[in-house]
């Protein structure tokens, strides 16, 4: 028999130079997914499929054999075949790999699981460029051991009155909420309102680790040159926020003026790794601009707010 070859999933904040010891093992995640006796089991790999050690292969065949067991009621859902590399491409897919950008681009149909994979691996198929031979193109698998149709829009229990959840059930779907749950709306005060410029913060997620601070501004004809500069910290850190300028644009217009209503983002901010946050997280906005000829500068307005998404639950599991 062929020796077992392990799939590592390897943190998204993970140290340059990892070891295995900072990985989750794949096989683990399944197991204890598949231990839990659910109705579906989905994983996703969207990861390189080529062993590390060269000398695992021979004349282009794997001297390893995969070990993750499909058992009952589940999919395992690969990025590509055995032996092949998963792509990443700036011009096919901007902030995700090749296979993740086309399956988000389906996930939300109603259709059974299967179907909705068919499609991704359909629409990988036709984006294969003409630079790259379709035998060494990625070519995205997957194996079902599901005994009937599931779709992702299927409910979580039955709603007949007949599931009765247990305690550690109700847990769990507490956690999950208050890990989902978007921050409130900020009215946000400071010496610009003198001159009608009104500021206001919204909030979304990208990922239950990744929050999106959307600063909507109206202002009247006699504002120009608008800026804005975002900052976060918490008791004792300071955290990244980036200026997500090439997204905003797909938020509409970037200039909210005169009597328009506040439904647009006119500066966009990213604050990632939320699993690191610790307690109360604080936004020190600077606002700049040009009020009938007068060139204003206000600074550090502070508002807080509560541990954001998944940032909640550290107060929960930090012993």
């Amino acid at each position: 028999a062929l020796p077992i070859c392990e799939n590592y999933l390897v943190p998204v904040d993970a140290h340059e130079g990892f070891s295995l010891h900072e990985c989750v093992k794949a096989q683990s995640v399944l197991k204890m997914m598949q231990d839990r006796d659910t109705t579906l089991n989905f994983l996703i790999l969207d990861m390189c499929r080529k062993p590390r050690d060269e000398s695992t292969e021979v004349g282009g065949e794997p001297r390893m054999r995969e070990s993750l067991q499909n058992n009952a009621n589940t999919i395992i859902s690969y990025a590509c075949n055995p032996q092949y590399e998963a792509y990443e491409s700036k011009r096919l897919a901007e902030d995700n790999g090749i296979f993740m950008t086309y399956f988000l681009q389906h996930v939300g149909e109603i259709k059974r699981i299967e179907e909705i994979l068919m499609d991704v691996n359909t629409a990988i198929n036709s984006a294969r460029p003409e630079t790259i031979p379709e035998e060494k193109w990625q070519k995205p698998s997957y194996v079902s051991s599901l005994a009937r149709p599931v779709s992702l829009h299927d409910e979580v229990m039955p709603d007949d009155g007949t599931f009765e959840p247990d305690s550690e059930f109700s847990s769990s779907m507490h956690y999950w909420t208050l890990a989902h749950t978007i921050p409130e709306p900020i009215d946000v005060e400071g010496d610009f309102l003198k001159d009608q410029v009104k500021v206001l913060l919204t909030f979304n997620a990208e990922f239950s680790n990744v929050l999106l601070i959307h600063v909507n501004v109206s202002y009247p004809s006699s504002v120009k040159d608008l800026g804005m500069s975002l900052t976060a910290y918490g008791p004792g850190q300071k955290y990244i926020v980036t200026d997500v300028k090439n997204q905003a644009s797909s938020y509409g217009s970037r200039a909210v003026s005169g009597s328009q209503s506040l439904n647009r983002p006119l500066f966009l901010f990213k604050m990632e790794k939320l699993q690191r946050v610790r307690g109360v997280v604080t936004f020190a906005l600077c606002l700049s601009y040009n009020a009938s000829g007068v060139q204003r500068q206000i600074g550090m307005i502070e508002k807080t707010i509560e541990p954001p998404l998944i940032a909640k639950l550290y107060k929960y599991f930090k012993g």
